[in-house]
């Protein structure tokens, strides 16, 4: 969502400060949940094949 939000702000000059920091921390935030996701998937697999 953040992501989405700091988008948006870019529109407005007033704001690009707090839209670059917003869109920063959500990608941020996606490359989390990505690498989450993926260390999820190597530990299923690691355990399916014992």
């Amino acid at each position: 969502m953040l992501f989405v939000v700091g988008s948006v702000m870019f529109f407005w000059e007033g704001v690009k400060t707090a839209a670059i920091w917003l869109f920063v921390l959500g990608s941020l935030g996606m490359l989390i949940g990505s690498l989450g996701e993926l260390l999820v998937r190597v530990e299923k697999h690691r355990r399916d094949d014992h």
